[in-house]
């Protein structure tokens, strides 16, 4: 009081008073000012927007702060309204405080864009991101059955829809993969693993001479043919991880050069019930394929995930047999992709993760009683999603 720092609000009878009298009334004050000036101030700071001068709001700090408030602000309201991937019109909704928000048409859709049109909300996809996501579809509207109100999906409007990353929306025809073949100077595809692989190869070798019905085949010896004259598609049936088995191609002088190579293990390593060996032997494998594409610099060479296989079509015709393992269940596909794709990575091998893919249409398998292969139109499927992430690159 004395120094002039508090107002004067005692009155003059206070001089009067005894010192300890005098010192309890100014602490009184003291807190009766910081009561008022405290909740002020927490005020000032949350609610901080226009009242702050205007040399202030123009400066770098202010703008900084406004972006990351604008996309915390966003994030929070995106998360809380999700749109469909197949809306057709977006969504306005309100923050509650007298602010109106324009959500994306989609999160993660093929193509994806934000509701005026004018940036893309997510990043394009990758071989890192375009496993994780689901399956989207366009739905009709049904009767009720037992009281229960739905909406049927149409299979056949399926599409992948990725989580974190957009999926170019892309019309893959054979002329188009040829022409994307030919400008990253693919002269060979390989594709190489258990069944699944060879069905694979042999699928995507029909859908793009043209023949789109479904293929009856199983082979578990080398497959292919030529597209043209420029182009050719081989599947090459390999059993497990064990790196052994793999010196006969990763020494053959024809795919040295200008050849995709996309190749997996992982079903017949699951029967054989020992994943430290299968760890063993992928790590091996993935140190072998790290050297071959090393000294082959033109060659792309990408790790296939394994599929989850259809649980209740799994081996009917066999008795169940397989089914009874227990050993080819999603827990294990999960386990033995995981040991996989660390190993992979960790030597610079990309990976396509399709175990979501194939568990999300449980019904694209080869038949009523196969549960292990997915059908020609599921591997023609693949490759689409696989193409428009590799040719984009």
């Amino acid at each position: 009081k004395d120094e002039g720092l508090i107002p004067n609000l005692i009155p003059h009878t206070v001089h009067a008073m005894a010192p300890n009298e005098e010192y309890r009334q100014s602490r009184s004050n003291i807190l009766i000012l910081l009561r008022i000036l405290v909740p002020a101030c927490l005020y000032f700071v949350i609610f901080y927007d226009s009242t702050v001068p205007q040399h202030f709001q123009t400066s770098g700090t202010k703008r900084s702060l406004h972006r990351q408030l604008r996309r915390k602000e966003r994030t929070r309201l995106v998360l809380r309204g999700f749109n469909d991937p197949k809306s057709t019109s977006p969504r306005t909704i309100s923050d509650g405080g007298g602010k109106n928000f324009d959500l994306p048409l989609v999160v993660g859709m093929r193509g994806g864009h934000t509701a005026d049109g004018t940036s893309q909300l997510l990043p394009a996809c990758t071989l890192e991101n375009v496993g994780l996501g689901r399956w989207t579809y366009e739905h009709i509207a049904t009767s009720a059955k037992n009281n229960f109100a739905f909406n049927e999906a149409i299979v056949s409007t399926a599409e992948w829809t990725p989580l974190h990353c957009l999926l170019p929306e892309l019309d893959w025809r054979p002329e188009p993969v040829r022409s994307c073949f030919a400008e990253k100077k693919i002269r060979n595809v390989i594709i190489m693993g258990g069944s699944t692989s060879t069905y694979m190869a042999m699928d995507f070798l029909h859908w793009m001479k043209g023949k789109y019905d479904t293929v009856d085949f199983h082979s578990k010896m080398r497959n292919g043919g030529a597209v043209d004259s420029g182009l050719t598609i081989t599947g090459i049936h390999k059993k497990e991880a064990n790196p052994g088995a793999y010196q006969s191609f990763l020494q053959e002088s024809k795919f040295f050069e200008d050849t995709l190579v996309l190749f997996n293990s992982g079903l017949w390593d699951m029967r054989m019930n020992d994943l430290g060996q299968y760890a063993q032997d992928v790590g091996d494998l993935a140190d072998a394929f790290a050297w071959y594409k090393e000294e082959h610099p033109s060659n792309h060479v990408i790790w296939r995930s394994s599929g989850t296989p259809n649980w209740d079509r799994l081996d009917i015709e066999v008795d169940g047999a397989r089914a009874r393992e227990r050993l080819l269940n999603p827990d294990a596909v999960l386990v033995y992709n995981a040991v996989a794709s660390e190993s992979m990575q960790s030597r610079g091998i990309e990976v396509f993760d399709d175990a979501a893919m194939v568990l999300g249409r449980p019904e694209e398998t080869r038949g009523p009683t196969d549960g292990l292969h997915p059908s020609s139109h599921m591997n023609t499927e693949l490759m689409k999603i696989l193409l428009s992430v590799f040719c984009q690159k």
